[in-house]
């Protein structure tokens, strides 16, 4: 129980503060530079976890199903990440002095900062999954929250010291990935677990699992990003900051598909009986719908004075987008618990087909769209993009995971008692030192 509470604890604080970020970011600059600063992080937060090649979730995956080869997973995953890093390395220098000639000099001087992004964000990703499969709830729980709230503190005191720019607002940035990294190396040397040295084999076996993630990943950050790299080329800066803070409504709806992503990954890769993790996939799926349908009713109906009450009223034209994010925030949310599942079974390469369409459709609706609607073609890419994606996924889930349509959307009492007690169960410390699921 203690650790499903802290998945929402950490998951919650996460979106909070990355909500809060994009308020204090929008109070502190205009529309224009916040559209510039918006570009460069997507490009950057593009680049960065494609040339993780999955890295990050094999660490998660063979933890949580061996315990007992930890630290060597931990060691082959940063060996790995090596040469990667540079690659993404060369890769932003490349954007830095093409995509970004024509942007402010504030903006390029911060994207010059954001090279320290690449590996710091890797090494700080490789150790959260390393701690998100273990049974130590209140460490998974630093390494989550740690960045965010690093990075809120040091925008306030850019904002208080009255030094609102984007260089210093992506320095903050990365140095909340510093922070956090020093922080989670030290936790590691200090839990006296045995280090043991990772052999060829397990390399090739975190490898492998990573290489059908990625194509999966690659279709996650182009959902997450392609708007904010492709409407600059049909937009104005103002207009794409308006946007991008209705778009910061959707961090409302994300962390409930987050949360129980988190939590219901790494326990489905724990049980070993298929039956019990389809039971257990079901449940999470119907939770998810269940929140979800909570929520976007709610937000509903306070959806466009919130708008002017957190962002002011230099962003009122982003009122009339931040309805319509709600409900593809929803989809998106859905679609990551779905995503889940298909990772527990590791069916990454299933996984990467519906991702891709919806990828491909939003790329199509951007580009073909973006010079005639707009903003409003970004919405819509979002919209599209989303159902199409969560009905391949939901159709893939009956089809390949042989997942019951009926109990995810009527979860019988039973089943939700005996899954609960099975949820918890693999996230009891005696059952994860021992290293035998469920």
């Amino acid at each position: 129980m203690k650790k499903v509470l802290f998945a929402f604890l950490a998951t919650g604080v996460m979106q909070v503060s990355s909500f809060a970020s994009g308020v204090m970011l929008a109070r502190m600059l205009s529309p224009s530079l916040r559209g510039e600063v918006a570009q460069v992080i997507a490009w950057f937060s593009f680049i960065v976890p494609v040339m993780m090649l999955g890295i990050n979730d094999s660490v998660a995956y063979f933890r949580s199903r061996n315990p007992a080869e930890g630290t060597a997973v931990l060691a082959g995953a940063f060996l790995l990440s090596v040469p990667f890093i540079l690659v993404a390395t060369l890769m932003c220098i490349a954007v830095i002095l093409t995509i970004f000639s024509t942007s402010s000099a504030l903006a390029i001087s911060g994207a010059w900062l954001f090279l320290f992004y690449a590996p710091f964000y890797q090494w700080q990703q490789i150790f959260y999954s390393y701690f998100q499969a273990g049974a130590r709830p209140l460490v998974w729980t630093i390494a989550r929250v740690l960045p965010g709230l690093v990075y809120i503190s040091g925008l306030f005191l850019v904002w208080y010291g009255g030094h609102a720019s984007p260089v210093n607002i992506i320095a903050a940035n990365v140095i909340s990935l510093a922070v956090t990294l020093v922080v989670c190396a030290g936790i590691v040397l200090r839990s006296g677990e045995p280090f043991k040295v990772p052999g060829r084999e397990l390399i090739g076996r975190v490898f492998r699992f990573g290489v059908p993630v990625i194509f999966q990943r690659i279709a996650i950050v182009c959902r997450d990003n392609l708007d904010r790299m492709i409407l600059p080329f049909f937009v104005t800066a103002s207009d794409l900051g308006y946007y991008v803070v209705a778009a910061s409504i959707s961090y409302l709806i994300y962390v409930v598909g987050m949360t129980i992503d988190l939590v219901g990954f790494p326990a489905m890769a724990a049980i070993k009986d298929s039956d019990a993790r389809r039971r257990l996939a079901e449940l999470c799926i119907s939770m998810t719908l269940a929140m979800l349908i909570i929520l976007v009713t709610c937000f509903a109906f306070v959806i466009e004075p919130l708008v002017l009450l957190l962002f002011g009223k230099n962003y009122a034209a982003s009122t009339a987008l931040a309805p319509w994010f709600l409900i593809a925030g929803a989809a998106q949310a859905l679609r990551i618990v779905v995503g889940g599942a298909f990772k527990a079974f590791n069916l990454s390469g299933q996984m990467m087909r519906f991702e891709f369409v919806g990828s491909v459709i939003m790329l199509a609706v951007l580009i073909g769209a973006g010079a005639h609607f707009g903003v409003f073609a970004g919405v819509l890419a979002h919209i599209i993009s989303a159902f199409v994606s969560l009905a391949i996924a939901l159709y893939g889930a009956v089809r390949t995971l042989k997942l019951s349509l009926r109990r995810m959307l009527l979860p019988s009492k039973s089943n939700i008692v005996l899954m609960w007690s099975i949820l918890l169960r693999n996230f009891r410390p005696a059952d994860a030192t021992k290293g035998s699921p469920t």
